[in-house]
């Protein structure tokens, strides 16, 4: 299944695979979080969860997704995301860091 759903303006393409279908209609709600990580170096995490964690957006009625872009506020490469100390300042323009579908 390939669905194009509009996250703040945008549009995103979410791609799932029969046995994601499969799996999906088994349970619950899914929150699928992405996480982009912004320091000296940038990363993309998605986080899998049965809550909801910020603004989703409804892909089907069985998967939401959400996104937050991240920056931290020095750089430690050897951390690698342990014990990171967040920037207290957003960061700007956070609609222009959204996936493009």
């Amino acid at each position: 299944m390939q669905k194009i759903i509009e996250m703040s303006g945008k549009p995103v393409r979410v791609s799932l695979s029969r046995a994601a279908e499969r799996a999906l209609a088994g349970q619950g709600t899914l929150y699928a979080e992405m996480e982009l990580y912004f320091s000296c170096l940038v990363r993309l995490k998605v986080y899998f969860r049965d809550h909801s964690v910020g603004d989703c957006f409804q892909v089907t009625d069985k998967l939401a997704i959400s996104f937050k872009p991240i920056m931290t506020a020095s750089c430690n490469v050897e951390a690698r995301g342990k014990n990171r100390r967040l920037s207290n300042s957003r960061l700007p323009n956070q609609k222009s860091f959204l996936p493009n579908g």
